[in-house]
């Protein structure tokens, strides 16, 4: 369930869909509190994961990467 929630999430905010208006989702009010509540633990600055889901500036060069993964 968990996985399912962090993809959907992503690729409403990140994946565009043709032909269809796209939904007002932002990151701070939509993908922020599942990275907190889900993946922060370990994905955060100076912690065991390889890098930070804190921000939109961390999340984003990882989007493709998180999308595949999840």
């Amino acid at each position: 369930m968990r996985n399912r929630s962090v993809c959907f999430a992503l690729g409403v905010l990140l994946i565009p869909t043709a032909g269809f208006p796209a939904p007002t989702v932002t990151f701070t009010k939509d993908i922020a509190p599942i990275f907190r509540d889900k993946c922060e633990s370990c994905h955060r600055p100076d912690n065991m994961a390889p890098m930070s889901l804190a921000t939109y500036e961390d999340v984003r060069p990882w989007a493709k990467s998180i999308a595949a993964r999840v």
